[in-house]
């Protein structure tokens, strides 16, 4: 069990990714994020931070655990989001067909797209993973890692 406190939802988004890309192949994970008011109590974070974001987040890993026992929810859903506004659909939807995609990485896929997000060039990678340049676009357009990096938001602007 772990826990984060991100200033922007569009962080808490890219550091979920980047957990699940570097546990890769050996771990994986449910995340929860929640997003909302944070009370703090005179007591020694965490356990002195209260609220809804907590609560919210906590929501989303009990639907991950359940969606696990369900027919009617992909195997491959391991992350999902409690804002309680009208971007939960969206920001579900993305990250069902995120998690759906990386689901699929082996470890260099997850390597590469460690590396993508740290603004690393192709060529770069390349010499780092021990793959020629053409090898790694080639994953890039084949294996969905364009699709998941580069469809990560930036920031999530929350109505309100």
């Amino acid at each position: 069990v772990f826990q984060g406190l991100y200033e922007t939802l569009g962080v808490a988004l890219r550091t979920a990714l980047r957990l699940r890309l570097e546990l890769i192949p050996d771990i994986d994970v449910r995340m929860g994020i929640g997003w909302g008011e944070l009370t703090l109590a005179p007591v020694d974070p965490p356990f002195g931070q209260d609220g809804p974001c907590w609560w919210r987040a906590r929501e989303a890993i009990d639907e991950v655990k359940q969606g696990e026992a369900s027919n009617s929810v992909p195997k491959s859903l391991r992350t999902r989001c409690r804002t309680e506004t009208e971007m939960d659909g969206l920001i579900n939807s993305y990250l069902g067909l995120r998690d759906h995609v990386v689901s699929g990485f082996d470890e260099i896929d997850a390597r590469l797209s460690v590396l993508r997000l740290a603004g690393t060039t192709q060529a770069e990678m390349a010499a780092k993973v021990g793959l020629s340049q053409s090898s790694v676009s080639r994953r890039f357009q084949s294996h969905g890692l364009f699709a998941v990096i580069d469809a990560q938001p930036a920031s999530v602007v929350m109505p309100g």
